[in-house]
């Protein structure tokens, strides 16, 4: 608030597909961690107490190079065979409604 800033930006998944909240969609979150709680949830109440407008930057999937059922083998058999974009649908209406 001092700080002048009107808004801040928080990563809620990277391209490795760890959802920092709890997620319906995935074993590969936060709250499947030692530390277990809703960090997306924590930034945006932290926001709304000090009248900061919060803002989520989500890294999308596709291609090989971008895809982590090719190369990350903790969530590969968990998204082999699923639709990558229903889940991506699924993720960020999760995140929009929660």
């Amino acid at each position: 608030e001092r700080a002048g800033m009107e808004y801040a930006c928080f990563t809620t998944k990277h391209i490795d597909g760890f959802c920092l909240w709890d997620s319906k969609t995935t074993e590969f979150d936060v709250t499947a961690s030692p530390f277990k709680n809703d960090v997306v949830r924590l930034f945006v109440d932290a926001c709304r107490k000090y009248e900061i407008k919060p803002c989520f930057y989500y890294c999308l999937w596709g291609g090989k190079d971008w895809n982590p059922v090719v190369w990350n083998p903790t969530i590969k058999a968990e998204l082999e065979g699923k639709n990558l974009k229903e889940i991506i649908l699924a993720q960020l209406a999760e995140l929009a409604d929660n």
